[in-house]
């Protein structure tokens, strides 16, 4: 498991921290949601790079 904070992941699939936010919090059934670690305050966001690339590949569909 390699986890990547919130500005890595979005440096890596060349976003945005805002839609990886909205896509970590997606209320639309038909929208994938982005998994994410955080700590319990939640002030620590970390997604796991397997996680990221499944996202990436269920919104290409």
């Amino acid at each position: 498991m390699e986890l990547l904070t919130l500005q890595e992941a979005a440096d890596r699939v060349n976003l945005s921290q805002k839609v990886l936010r909205e896509a970590m919090h997606v209320t639309d059934p038909s929208l994938p949601k982005l998994k994410y670690f955080s700590t319990p305050s939640g002030r620590a966001i970390r997604i796991d790079t397997k996680d990221l690339a499944a996202w990436v590949e269920a919104m290409k569909q």
